[in-house]
């Protein structure tokens, strides 16, 4: 997936504001004092482990979920008040929010009159792509055409603000890049907030302007892709002079893995000191980065 989305997209008129969010079940610690500021008009990514409260998170920006503290707001008001603020926001994720048994131009129907509006163009050309047809029930579909129909559903609608949990889950390759080119194509129209949340980092790369990682339920790091390349280095070489440039150098490692005679390592920000001439130095990829800070590599669920 190589299309990307401009990173240097500001608008902070409008925000989504998650202020001391926590939330707890059955005594286990979902979330715990989340912060964070969202600006509009943009694509964020949610990273992080399975556990880490991303769904979570989701689902109470969503009113899905009722927090045990904190709250959420978007252009200064508060989601839980009311007055239209339901109107503005769409959650796609594994559940499906409309009788089964409907077809799909019913649900379409339904939801241009709840949202007040339908993108019958964008749909068209979305249910053309993953071989939909609009008299479908949902019932009869595939897991991966159900995927493609809530996409449908999550983009089309005239809402400010679009969060997609796992949305390319029984989607084989050639189809998650039909849904990436989609979103793109989606908020190219109509710029909004978006949120993507996914194991497949590597895939979202491209699309998304600012990063959120989750741990444990709290923010371990939050910041706009242009900032990447200066939070951290893979240094690798001979294991002998990967070892002394950082004891040399009071480096410490996010991350240790020997192959042959050969050492690899993450470390937190760019080295100043001149690199030995047997050891490489390169940048983090996201996917990499979100592994060396959460851990994924010490045999967690990615």
């Amino acid at each position: 997936m190589r299309t990307t989305t401009a990173h240097h997209r500001k608008d902070l008129s409008m925000s989504l504001v998650i202020s001391d969010l926590s939330k707890s079940r059955h005594g286990t610690s979902l979330l715990n004092g989340v912060n964070l500021e969202l600006r509009s008009g943009a694509i964020h990514g949610l990273f992080g482990r399975n556990g880490a409260g991303k769904s979570t998170l989701l689902n109470i920006i969503a009113n899905r979920l009722v927090a045990d503290a904190g709250s959420v707001s978007f252009d200064g008001n508060r989601m839980t008040d009311g007055g239209g603020m339901w109107e503005r926001l769409m959650l796609m994720d594994e559940t499906w929010p409309y009788p089964v048994e409907w077809r799909l131009r019913s649900v379409f129907r339904l939801i241009s009159r709840r949202y007040g509006g339908f993108d019958d163009v964008l749909a068209g050309r979305m249910m053309q792509a993953f071989g939909l047809r609009p008299d479908a029930r949902f019932m009869r579909l595939s897991t991966g055409q159900r995927g493609a129909a809530k996409l449908v559903a999550a983009l089309c609608a005239p809402t400010d603000i679009v969060l997609l949990d796992e949305a390319t889950d029984g989607l084989d390759a050639a189809a998650r890049d039909l849904c990436y080119r989609f979103v793109i194509e989606s908020y190219g129209d109509r710029p909004r907030t978006m949120i993507i949340s996914t194991h497949l980092i590597t895939e979202v790369e491209g699309l998304v302007e600012h990063a959120v990682v989750l741990d444990h339920g709290r923010v371990l790091e939050s910041f706009d892709m242009n900032e990447l390349a200066q939070r951290g280095r893979m240094l690798s070489g001979p294991v002998g002079s990967v070892r002394r440039y950082l004891a040399d150098n009071g480096l410490r490692t996010l991350s240790e893995t020997v192959l042959g005679g050969l050492l690899t390592v993450g470390v937190r920000g760019v080295p100043s000191a001149p690199m030995p001439e047997d050891v490489v130095m390169r940048s983090f990829d996201l996917n990499e980065y979100v592994i060396q800070i959460t851990g994924m590599d010490k045999g967690y669920a990615s």
